[in-house]
């Protein structure tokens, strides 16, 4: 579990406790568990985004995130997706999970993850993600 699924974790807590949008939940748990040269990262933030605007994330509505249509989004939806079929693939990690989004979603498998497979791992493995719903 790395910095950005950590901080998807706040921010689905402070979502969880009354926050009304997304990213905001995520630029302020990030002043705390994202280390400075890493806060403006997109692709986390975007992925933890995508994830909240598909209604993946446990308690957390649609509702908010003004998103998107995003790669990094796409990315992470696809590899609840993954998991959601094959639970075992967590055990796998998430240099293996990456893969087989970039299969999936017929892109440059040599594309370096950036962050997003943490959040979607560690939302993961913590029960945050909605499985019924895919």
């Amino acid at each position: 579990m790395g910095q950005f699924g950590i901080n998807a974790i706040e921010a689905t807590k402070l979502l969880k406790s009354g926050y009304k949008s997304a990213e905001q939940a995520w630029y302020e748990s990030a002043e705390t568990y994202i280390s400075e040269p890493s806060r403006d990262k997109d692709c986390p933030r975007i992925a933890f985004l995508g994830l909240c605007a598909a209604g993946l994330v446990v308690g957390v509505s649609p509702n908010t995130v003004k998103l998107i249509d995003s790669k990094n989004g796409n990315y992470a939806v696809k590899a609840v997706e993954l998991l959601v079929a094959n639970h075992n693939l967590a055990r796998q990690g998430k240099t293996k999970l990456w893969e087989l989004v970039m299969s999936e979603l017929k892109e440059n498998w040599n594309k370096a993850q950036n962050g997003q497979m943490d959040v979607v791992m560690t939302l993961w493995e913590k029960n945050l993600i909605v499985v019924e719903s895919t």
